[in-house]
């Protein structure tokens, strides 16, 4: 009964969370992903603060090597995708004058086929007429939809480097303003949906660039043709859980399959081989996703991708993760805490924040806010004891 109540409430709170994501402005989704892109980058920050750089100088270094990192990587591969594009073009319009021009002398199936398909010239036509302008304009739509993203993504990167470097005073802001026996499972809550959601981004991006340099090396490798865009596509279906599979391998095969039949069953080993090294030797040194539904992620993927277009495949799956991590820490069974026995009585204790207080007034120089707000803190605890043990 209990695992049923809470397998209901994290339904509920996933529609719920879905629902404000779709009412909300696009102003709170870009600060969404700030704090998805500030969870990501935080270990590497703290990783050269750890090296003795001081904070700042760690924060700007490691977005500069993380920005670094994915303008190389998309001039890299743009360098050769572009020529694949071309050749693609290329083969595909060579491929159907030859499939135009065969098929009326092949057999009955291919005939009545053939009877079907436009001419070449008519063909062309129609992407270079009226109807080629409907294309056209689809295809720039696309195109002012990526930089769109791109834009976004830029704005959240920034609003990110801000996020990271005053992330402590923003948490203890609104800890504060929640009720003092709730702040330390607040905390607790967003420390770990932080950790979370850090942790899976990581591994997604991790295992995608892998994914992406293994397929593009082998398929380069075999000799397959168009290698780096179908190392691409690959990588887009590892992202997609369950079909993603086939996404990343049937391509491939089948170009494989066109070359040589030997050719094609070589891809599709070796597509499987580097997904199944993904999925079983690198993801659990990363993340443990079993700890995850993949079919949450799938539905929020379809609920913010018809909202939201291309950021909501973005934030779907942190989304997804960030809900299911909340939701296991809200409806987690509580162990009662042991009781606690108080070695100097409260009287003590008030009689040595009262000496404390009584220093910081006579040095008023040596007084900073966070130590005005932790002696605010204190003596409202004592006075909660007080309250307590008088009643």
């Amino acid at each position: 009964m209990k695992r049923l109540a809470g397998s209901t409430a994290l339904v509920l709170v996933t529609l719920t969370a879905v629902f404000l994501v779709w009412q909300l402005s696009s102003a709170v989704v870009l600060f969404i992903l700030s704090l998805v892109i500030a969870a990501t980058i935080r270990p590497l920050i703290d990783w050269f603060a750890a090296r003795g750089l001081p904070r700042a100088l760690a924060l700007l270094l490691a977005y500069v090597v993380c920005v670094g990192s994915i303008i190389a990587l998309i001039t890299v591969l743009g360098g050769s995708l572009l020529p694949e594009l071309q050749q693609l073009t290329k083969d595909a319009t060579s491929g159907y004058e030859q499939l135009i021009a065969q098929w009326p002398k092949g057999t009955s199936f291919q005939q009545s086929l053939a009877q079907r398909l436009p001419a070449a010239s008519d063909l062309y036509a129609t992407i270079t007429g009226a109807q080629g302008g409907t294309l056209l304009q689809t295809a720039l739509g696309f195109t002012l939809g990526s930089f769109d993203v791109l834009g976004q993504l830029l704005i959240s990167l920034v609003i990110s480097i801000y996020w990271s470097t005053d992330q402590e005073h923003f948490k203890r802001l609104w800890v504060s303003l929640l009720p003092v026996e709730m702040r330390a499972r607040a905390r607790d809550i967003w420390q770990n949906i932080e950790l979370g959601m850090g942790g899976y981004l990581r591994s997604e991006l991790i295992q995608s660039v892998l994914a992406l340099i293994l397929l593009g090396i082998g398929y380069h490798v075999l000799g397959l043709k168009y290698a780096t865009a179908l190392a691409l596509i690959g990588t887009i279906g590892w992202l997609i859980p369950w079909v993603g599979v086939l996404l990343a391998v049937i391509p491939a095969v089948l170009v494989g399959l066109s070359m040589s039949p030997a050719l094609g069953i070589l891809t599709a080993v070796m597509t499987i081989a580097v997904l199944a090294f993904l999925e079983f030797v690198i993801e659990p040194r990363l993340f443990n996703r079993r700890n995850f539904s993949s079919l949450l992620v799938v539905i929020v993927v379809l609920v913010l991708l018809d909202q939201l277009g291309l950021i909501g495949i973005l934030i779907a799956p942190p989304l997804a993760a960030v809900l299911q991590i909340f939701a296991s820490q809200l409806f987690r069974s509580t162990i009662p805490a042991p009781t606690l026995q108080l070695t100097q009585p409260i009287s003590a204790l008030q009689e040595r924040l009262s000496v404390i207080q009584s220093g910081l007034t006579a040095q008023p120089e040596a007084t900073t806010p966070e130590i005005t707000n932790l002696m605010a803190r204190l003596t409202q605890l004592i006075a909660r004891a007080t309250d307590s043990s008088e009643s």
